[in-house]
């Protein structure tokens, strides 16, 4: 048994063990009860991945690198209260891993596709994410929508970073966007943008967060 797993009280598994490697290195919190409910996460995603076809990261280490630490990345970065929206969430990365990094604020999931809008709910269930709503909507949000968010997120693969042209209406006045970006970086429409390069394990190619607020330097 590990020095962790003595400390928990209880026995982790490897996925779970290795998130309490991955998660302080990059000044996340090293928290045995947050993981163990992210591998809870993970072993559902692989049940429901063998029928519906969620993802095509599914490996333990993969996942744990590539979906839950490369999601919770942007944690540090996000305005220190208000709502978030998850842009395209589809299985739930970078959203519902936000959301149990920061339980007590409401997260917003929009996604598109009936079978994965179902799974996020599911997983709002068993993770017992209360605060956590799924909108089955397309991006952009209707323009008539009242919300306003401290921060949009987005890892889905657009077309390209206009597809963010206004999104900033839906921001509150101190709010900003987090995207995850790969080469040839771009600029989100509008906004004052700051890239905050971001290296994982195993990682082949640039990837940065890309930031950008209304009016103001980041």
């Amino acid at each position: 048994m590990t020095e962790i797993q003595e400390k928990s009280g209880k026995t982790l598994s490897s996925f779970s063990l290795r998130l309490l490697e991955l998660f302080p290195a990059y000044g996340l919190p090293g928290d045995p009860a947050l993981v163990s409910r992210m591998d809870s996460y993970y072993q559902e995603l692989l049940e429901w991945n063998s029928r519906f076809n969620l993802t095509r990261i599914t490996g333990e280490e993969e996942a744990a690198v590539f979906h839950f630490l490369d999601s919770a990345v942007a944690w540090p970065y996000l305005p220190s209260q208000g709502p978030i929206l998850d842009i395209g969430s589809g299985a739930g990365f970078p959203g519902l891993v936000l959301a149990l990094l920061s339980s007590e604020r409401p997260v917003t999931l929009l996604e598109v596709s009936a079978k994965k809008a179902g799974f996020l709910r599911h997983m709002c269930q068993h993770l017992k994410l209360d605060q956590v709503t799924v909108l089955e909507e397309p991006w952009p949000l209707a323009p008539s929508r009242k919300e306003r968010y401290a921060a949009l997120c987005s890892r889905a693969t657009f077309s390209g970073l206009h597809r963010f042209a206004g999104a900033e209406k839906f921001l509150v006045p101190e709010g900003r966007i987090i995207v995850w970006r790969g080469q040839g970086v771009g600029t989100l429409p509008g906004l004052v943008n700051r890239s905050i390069p971001v290296t994982l394990p195993g990682q082949r190619g640039a990837r940065c967060l890309l930031i950008g607020e209304r009016g103001k330097k980041v």
